[in-house]
């Protein structure tokens, strides 16, 4: 017997496994897992099936909105999203697709940190919001993925603006979409937190968020609440507390392969870990631990801004354990995530690393000039822990090089922008103040 062997071009091959994986999912001809389930959609795509593909997405079962935004397949969603918004914006009879899918893709995008994009698709899916379908789903988790968008640029009041039009139009919405609540809860205690610095207020409405998640059976946002929780508490020097949610919200996110959660929560634990160092609680080297692997994970995800607060944090190890080469690296990684990102926190520390860098070389006036800038940068973005120790490090710097009234007034300024910042963080400062008040070596942690 002979075996003859058949080849096929690419072009003629991908109809034929798009039609199979798609007879796993409908037929159930062979399970429906691993590669099949993964790729189907973009197989679609690939194939010119988006009749199938918009039955697909419409499966609850599966829910590829969620697998894309939360399992580290973005870049996934996206091929697939821009075909299908193609194939509905030619088609009238879809029109009322689109909001849809360019809400999705402004989730996707705003995952990608790229904000324009975002913002493009959520100009798309809001053109509805003042028509009769001002109170429809869509609209409401267009006006969410704004709120989400407006967060990450650090525009605070549009952000809350956002959140609370989508927390309007979700209790008129029958039933309640409870994740929906949920959700923008989450996004209202971010910013009572991060604009208001109202611990007790991102508490409660991290409780309440955390309440509606688990009556919505809603794992990412359940997981998020606990974040949420755990980041307040935890820079309230409440740490067993925060322990608490943490452990919550990582069990959950592992368990569902929520990717993105799992990295938030992973970031939260590693600056409690290096709070506890910074504090003499803990060896440095547990924090490095935590940052590393956050590192892996962020790496492995391909999420460069969890790579960058990674950095961020193992550069401020270095800082406290007086490492020089971990330092060096960490200015090194900073640098290149500073000039291909728009992130205002990880500019702003890696300038105060490197004026960290010419401290301790006793280049004292240099050093108090970068400092100055860190702390002018910090301030016009509104980043007040960082515009403090900014000032606590330009203090320092000032005093050695023998300015003393100049260092003066400097740290005066440095204890007026702490009683803007978390408890954490005041302590951190207060105990770095002091010790470069007394040793010419020591800088702000």
């Amino acid at each position: 017997p002979t075996t003859e062997i058949y080849t096929l071009s690419l072009p003629d091959a991908l109809p034929i496994l798009a039609d199979f994986a798609w007879r796993c999912h409908a037929d159930g001809i062979y399970p429906f897992t691993g590669y099949l389930k993964r790729y189907l959609p973009r197989h679609l795509c690939e194939a010119g099936e988006p009749f199938r593909l918009l039955s697909l997405l419409a499966d609850p079962l599966v829910d590829y909105f969620e697998q894309w935004a939360e399992q580290g397949m973005v870049r996934e969603g996206v091929f697939c999203l821009e075909f299908l918004a193609d194939y509905v914006g030619n088609s009238p009879a879809y029109a009322s697709l689109r909001p849809i899918i360019a809400t999705q893709l402004a989730r996707l995008y705003n995952r990608l940190a790229n904000p324009d994009a975002a913002a493009s698709w959520l100009s798309v899916a809001l053109a509805s919001a003042e028509g009769p379908s001002r109170y429809d789903r869509a609209v409401c988790v267009a006006y969410h993925e704004l709120g989400s968008l407006e967060l990450s640029r650090g525009n605070y009041s549009q952000a809350r603006k956002a959140y609370r039009n989508a927390l309007k139009i979700s209790r008129r919405i029958t039933p309640a979409p409870g994740h929906e609540i949920a959700a923008n809860l989450i996004g209202l205690a971010d910013i009572a937190y991060l604009a208001d610095l109202d611990t007790g207020r991102t508490i409660w409405l991290g409780k309440l968020a955390l309440k509606h998640a688990e009556a919505a059976g809603e794992a990412p946002h359940e997981a998020e609440a606990c974040r949420v929780l755990a980041d307040a508490l935890k820079d309230d020097l409440q740490y067993r507390e925060a322990e608490g949610y943490l452990g919550r919200g990582q069990r959950v996110a592992e368990q569902y392969g929520l990717t993105h959660v799992v990295l938030s929560l992973l970031t939260c634990r590693a600056w409690m870990a290096y709070q506890h160092a910074a504090l003499g609680n803990w060896p440095a080297g547990e924090a490095e631990a935590a940052f590393r692997e956050l590192l892996q994970k962020a790496q492995s995800a391909r999420d460069w801004r969890y790579e960058g607060d990674a950095w961020s944090g193992l550069g401020t190890v270095a800082v406290i354990d007086k490492c020089v080469p971990l330092l060096e690296e960490a200015i090194g990684h900073l640098k290149t995530f500073d000039q291909t990102s728009d992130c205002p926190h990880i500019s702003a520390r890696r300038s105060l690393l490197h004026a960290i860098r010419l401290h301790w070389t006793r280049r004292f006036a240099e050093a108090a000039q970068l400092y100055a800038e860190a702390s002018a940068f910090s301030e016009r973005h509104g980043l007040w822990s960082r515009q403090a120790d900014a000032l606590v490090g330009e203090g320092a710097a000032l005093f050695h090089g023998g300015r003393t009234q100049e260092a003066e007034t400097t740290w005066q300024q440095a204890r007026s922008v702490l009683t803007k910042c978390p408890r954490a963080r005041q302590m951190i400062a207060s105990n770095a103040l002091k010790a470069c008040q007394e040793s010419p070596m020591a800088v702000p942690i």
